[in-house]
């Protein structure tokens, strides 16, 4: 319970204040009694999910593609699915705040062709709107194409709630230098 209430709180300040310092001190003690074991377990890999943006770009992408690994042992399990679909998303956050655009992008393309089918809309829209902030740093017309789509997702279920924040991301992270791009969507 002590640890929950830890990245609670370490989430809390990280939304409210930004200080990514107070918020890494929470969760130090889950993460290193975490990392300690020999292998991860789905709770432990949960755990880790939530607490991944505390880490270095760097250190979560390495674990990253341990938990990814290690979620392969439980093949078809669905919870291992999700969860594994859960990471590759957040994932190409990771990537984007570091400036890998390709690689966020390649990522998110693969998670797609692999999963398709079995996301729900919260995290296509999620997905497309990340597509479309790598494609801003290119000048791409796929830029517009996924903003398109996420509009049109969003408009049938209604989530206006999802839409401001995609919204919102975009506007963080996305290429402001190249608003003026003229984009050729023939």
């Amino acid at each position: 319970m002590e640890e929950i209430r830890s990245i609670c709180e370490a989430l809390l300040i990280l939304e409210t204040s930004g200080d990514l310092i107070t918020a890494q001190e929470k969760v130090i003690a889950v993460w290193k009694r975490i990392s300690r074991y020999d292998q991860w377990y789905l709770m432990d890999i949960k755990v880790i999910n939530v607490i991944l943006y505390f880490f270095d770009n760097d250190v979560a992408v390495q674990v990253t593609d341990k938990l990814l690994e290690r979620l392969k042992t439980y093949k078809n399990f669905g919870e291992a699915v999700r969860l594994s679909i859960t990471l590759k998303i957040n994932l190409s956050m990771i990537h984007i705040k570091s400036g890998f655009y390709v690689e966020a992008l390649t990522n998110l393309e693969r998670l797609l062709e692999q999963h398709l089918q079995e996301l729900p809309y919260q995290s296509l829209a999620v997905c497309y709107n990340r597509m479309s902030i790598c494609y801003s740093y290119s000048c791409n017309e796929k830029e517009v194409i996924y903003k398109q789509k996420i509009d049109d997702l969003l408009k049938i279920y209604e989530d206006k709630i999802l839409f401001q924040m995609i919204q919102q991301e975009y506007k963080k992270y996305s290429n402001k230098k190249n608003l003026n791009c003229k984009l050729n969507l023939n």
